[in-house]
């Protein structure tokens, strides 16, 4: 295994060396840093990273470690210097070349585990460099690190016989073509699994309107559905009707009814609640949701969405799924109850130091909280972008310049039972999709902001007030606030509009994504 394994690397070494010789890319790279860091000592610095890539060409990996150690140490410390949108991107492609030169040296020398870390910390504060080869090289550490562990290469999905669900590609080995690292896929020996045909029910007209406090009334239809009727306390208003829809997968081991508010954490509930049930829709096509959510700024939970997801359907994403996957990755964790606290930091460390450290850990409510948030953690690791895909929802905008629409940004968010996000908005529009745990949440619509005392500055998106604790001497109009509440469970989702305040607590151990679109 090992002299496969050595073999492997060594290829793709020779390959991208043999590559980048020819194509003159790493000077090119230096000439643009060499003008843009344009200060007499700056040009010492972009000496040791020249020396060390000679020092790579020549296969003297000593000399290319040092040179390049150089240049990580002194870039880390101007990427450390200020705002993090201050930093000139020139630092951060020098940080990645450096990184990325370590790497390789590192590999020749035989220490895959660091060169991984090296690498991933060049993803994480670095720049996209040379067809943005970093995340490829990573994924071909990682698999050949786990080759040599002599790990199975399982992606623990179930055949056609269990449940039905189509297989996913393995990714065994790569090859070197057009300066980019390809992915080879692994033929399986079982039979292609039929594509599960998506269902949606018949649609519904729904209307939602704003967030103001209603009173509600259960009525039976003419068909036996269930309705609730929500009767507007305001002159002029109609009422409003919302189908209620069961759960497409009820939440093994939790007895009793879905209602949000008998879950609801002991120091939330009060006598005089006002939050509302979030509607439940099953699968809308397009136009029900573009016509009855986004144009209207209504939340609703989606359910039906992911039952073809293999994280979710076929309970993929367990915590030794993820340890075998990408427990070697480097990941950035919030450490602290929330971010507005000022014992709040960050901390790099293996995903598998994360989940034993913090995730796989007995219930303690003293213990300090990590939190994986609000991480680009499919970019950097693709192999787990598999085990899922970006809604059709995302694609819809409400704009009417006809421009191009933007990227869909996804974002994990993993962590222990007690996880929180104080209550804030995005400029977004935001589907929360919940693959694992529950989380409870809360929203305020943006016609409440004048209730919520938002931070002044940076944090300005941001409310002042801890409302699980809410201080009505130092927030009163806080009182007046209306909102609306779920219980997120898995194989659901939540679409929360742009400008919409949440609160999020998770309830369980819990793996969320989140689609980001504008």
């Amino acid at each position: 295994r090992e002299l496969i394994y050595m073999t492997t690397v060594a290829t793709w070494i020779a390959g991208f060396v043999s590559r980048m010789t020819e194509t003159r890319e790493m000077d090119q790279l230096l000439q643009r840093l060499s003008d843009a860091l344009d200060h007499p000592c700056h040009s010492s610095i972009l000496a040791a990273l020249k020396k060390s890539w000679e020092s790579v060409m020549n296969e003297e990996t000593n000399h290319s470690t040092r040179w390049a150690q150089v240049v990580v140490d002194f870039s880390w410390e101007m990427l450390n210097v200020g705002n993090w949108k201050d930093v000139s991107m020139a630092w951060r492609e020098l940080y990645s070349a450096a990184t990325l030169l370590k790497a390789l040296s590192l590999c020749a020398a035989r220490d895959f585990q660091t060169a991984l870390r090296e690498i991933d910390k060049g993803i994480l504060l670095g720049a996209p460099l040379f067809n943005n080869v970093l995340p490829s090289v990573a994924s071909l550490l990682n698999s050949e690190i786990r080759t040599a562990e002599g790990r199975a290469m399982d992606t623990g999905v179930e055949t056609e016989q269990d449940n039905g669900l189509p297989s996913c590609e393995h990714v065994d080995r790569f090859s070197y073509q057009g300066g980019r690292l390809t992915p080879s896929p692994l033929h399986s020996t079982q039979e292609e699994a039929r594509q599960l045909k998506a269902t949606s029910a018949p649609s519904r007209k729904v209307v939602f309107k704003n967030y103001l406090p209603f009173q509600r009334h259960e009525v039976t239809g003419s068909e036996g559905v269930s309705f609730g009727i929500n009767e507007r306390n305001v002159q002029g208003q109609r009422c409003i009707g919302t189908r209620v829809v069961r759960p497409s997968r009820p939440y093994v081991g939790v007895k009793g009814s879905h209602d949000a508010r008998s879950l609801t954490p002991y120091h939330l509930q009060t006598k005089d609640m006002l939050a509302r049930k979030i509607p439940v829709l099953y699968c809308p096509s397009l136009e029900v949701f573009m016509d009855q959510c986004m144009t209207t700024s209504a939340p609703v939970v989606l359910s039906g969405c992911m039952d073809q997801w293999p994280a979710y359907a076929a309970k993929k994403w367990s915590l030794s799924y993820l340890k075998q996957i990408a427990g070697s990755r480097t990941v950035p964790v919030e450490l602290g109850s929330r971010y507005t606290d000022e014992d709040w930091s960050q901390k790099l460390m293996t995903l598998a130091e994360f989940i034993d450290g913090y995730v796989d850990t007995k219930d303690d409510s003293t213990a300090p909280k990590g939190y994986l948030a609000q991480h680009q953690l499919f970019d950097q690791i693709p192999e787990l972008s598999h085990d899922f895909s970006i809604p059709e929802y995302c694609y819809l905008s409400t704009s009417r310049s006809g421009g191009v629409h933007s990227e869909v940004k996804v974002n994990a968010w993993f962590g222990p039972r007690g996880t929180l996000s104080p209550l804030h908005f995005d400029p977004d529009h935001n589907l929360l999709s919940q693959i694992v745990g529950r989380k409870h949440i809360r929203l305020y619509g943006e016609d409440q902001s004048a209730y919520l005392y938002p931070h002044e500055g940076i944090l300005s998106n941001t409310s002042q007030v801890d409302i699980e604790r809410p201080d009505l001497h130092q927030f009163p109009l806080f009182s007046k606030a209306s909102c609306m509440e779920c219980v997120l469970y898995p194989g659901h989702m939540l679409y929360i509009p742009p400008r919409c305040w949440h609160h999020v607590r998770s309830l369980d151990i819990s793996f969320s994504v989140s689609f980001w679109w504008s």
